[in-house]
């Protein structure tokens, strides 16, 4: 009776933690090419990007397309290039979340 209790806690738990995590938008920064699912520009402008995002501390609060949680082991991966011309998504940093847009473009290569 105990372990039939401990498997179905098992169970929910492994349940809530990938849907907690499932809609987190977790960044892992890389170095290369051919390792990148995405390669971002950050402009210096609001004005000039295709979504403005929030780098948080918390993935918690990563649950929101444009608020971003940053990992060095998974998530999307995002290379950031030199010049404008290379880049597939044009981005602004703000320092605070309720400023956070993203448009279609953003949602295209960042929101599953």
């Amino acid at each position: 009776m105990m372990i039939r209790e401990i498997c179905k806690l098992c169970v929910l738990l492994a349940f809530l933690g990938v849907n907690l995590t499932s809609n987190a938008q977790v960044i892992n920064y890389v170095d290369a090419r051919y390792q990148a699912d995405v390669n971002v520009y950050f402009v210096d402008w609001k004005y000039q990007a295709d979504a403005i995002v929030y780098e948080t501390p918390y993935i918690s609060y990563s649950n929101k397309a444009g608020v971003w949680w940053v990992s060095d082991r998974y998530g999307i991966k995002v290379r950031v290039v030199k010049y404008r011309y290379q880049a597939d998504v044009l981005i602004y940093q703000t320092k605070w979340r309720y400023q956070v847009k993203v448009n279609n473009l953003y949602k295209k290569y960042f929101v599953k």
